[in-house]
């Protein structure tokens, strides 16, 4: 089965940014990202600042704010999780 990021080594950047949930199957990755803010409002800040459609984790019955889930097509992941990265390098507590 194809991962993306597999082949370009991505998915262990991600890992050292946030957590990466463990892979069960399906076309998704499971971020976890500081909570925060409401997961709605970092899935349209990541829309409007780096054009990444992303989803907040409740919209697939994850607990609280926290979770992403993104789900990009293998030729795309590399830059779309990139740009998602430095979104979530920049949410620190105030």
């Amino acid at each position: 089965m194809h991962r993306p990021g597999q082949e370009t080594g991505q998915a262990p950047q991600i890992v050292r940014i946030r957590d990466l949930a463990r892979v069960e199957g399906g076309w998704s990755a499971i971020l976890r990202a500081p909570a925060l803010e409401p997961g709605d409002d970092l899935a349209l800040r990541i829309l409007r600042d780096a054009g990444v459609l992303i989803h907040p984790g409740h919209f697939f019955d994850l607990p609280g704010d926290g979770y992403l889930v993104c789900s990009l097509l293998p030729a795309e992941f590399p830059e779309g999780i990139a740009r998602v990265a430095e979104i979530l390098e920049g949410v620190r507590p105030e």
